[in-house]
């Protein structure tokens, strides 16, 4: 899923998380992209379909078929400079 998201234009960055749930670890997966247009060239015409490559669901028990997504609201960086 990675290298596929990568290779988009648009695509600002990826970030994978991991948290232990209570019966298993989960991963959340949060990507930046420069616009709506840019989810659309990854997803094809839905944005909000999460997209799972085979590879990834042999490993997963579950995994949300639907994506959620949201604007930056407000972005620090380093030295707690604030950009909104």
């Amino acid at each position: 899923m990675v290298p596929e998201m990568q290779s988009v234009a648009g695509n600002l960055d990826i970030t994978i998380l991991q948290g232990s749930g209570d019966l298993h670890d989960e991963f959340l997966v949060i990507s930046r992209w420069m616009d709506l247009s840019s989810i659309v060239a990854f997803t094809g015409s839905d944005p909000e379909v999460a997209v799972v490559p085979e590879a990834a669901q042999a490993l997963l028990l579950t995994w949300d078929d639907r994506a959620k997504h949201f604007e930056v609201a407000l972005a620090l960086a380093e030295g707690g400079q604030g950009v909104i």
